[in-house]
């Protein structure tokens, strides 16, 4: 469940962190029909269904989307753009010798920003992913449990745009980032009443012990009592 929360807390961290960011969307997939002298319909082809003239007008911008895991199901790479996704890439359990242990849990976030103009698309993205780095360097600790690990270093990745497609993404921008996330450690269970398991035992006399006197069964001995 650990991992689950981390999850759960940098969604809503994001959504505060990009709540005032209005971003262009991708258009829909399907156009007004319009009646033609044959009296045919006409399609954008691109498969989608034609509208209704009274249908609602589509938005043309909205806030960021930030999902968790995977994209919602019916959703596509581009389709519900601009968005943030966060996935869990790793997790590592370890204890040095002489020091307590650590949880570490590695967090792959990826950016989506839809753009019809090439350069005002890489600064809408280099504006979502800056308004989320420094929000996290200034607060650093989330959920009031995970601690941000900047020994291992605080990663960006902005991929370069070449054009449409098949040579580039355009106008589609994308961009990752890598956050690396101290988590509370899982505290190791000890049964007390099986023999055989561990050498720790309750406190109090041996099965053995048959000292009633002062001092027996771990009492303080106070100077009145000697």
């Amino acid at each position: 469940m650990t991992r689950i929360f981390l999850l759960e807390h940098l969604k809503a961290f994001t959504e505060e962190a990009l709540a005032d960011l209005l971003l262009p969307v991708p258009p829909p997939r399907h156009t007004i029909c319009v009646d033609l002298a044959g009296g045919d319909d006409f399609d954008d082809g691109l498969g989608g269904e034609c509208a209704n003239e009274n249908a609602e007008q589509p938005e043309l911008s909205r806030v960021v989307k930030v999902f968790t895991n995977a994209l919602p199901k019916g959703s596509s790479v581009t389709r519900d753009a601009p968005y943030v996704l966060h996935q869990i890439l790793k997790t590592l359990d370890f204890q040095k010798p002489g020091q307590l242990p650590l949880a570490e849990i590695l967090v792959w976030t990826t950016f989506c920003i839809y753009h019809e103009d090439g350069q005002e698309g890489g600064l809408s993205l280099l504006n979502a992913m800056e308004r989320l780095r420094i929000g996290l360097l200034r607060r650093r600790v989330i959920g009031k449990q995970f601690r941000l690990d900047l020994s291992a270093g605080l990663e960006t990745l902005v991929y370069p745009d070449t054009g449409p497609p098949p040579e580039g993404t355009a106008p589609y921008y994308l961009g990752e980032m890598l956050t690396t996330w101290n988590a509370p450690i899982i505290e190791r269970e000890v049964d007390y009443d099986k023999t055989c398991c561990s050498n720790i035992r309750k406190s109090g006399p041996g099965p053995d012990c048959n000292r009633t006197g002062p001092g027996a069964h771990g009492e303080y001995i106070t100077p009145e009592k000697q």
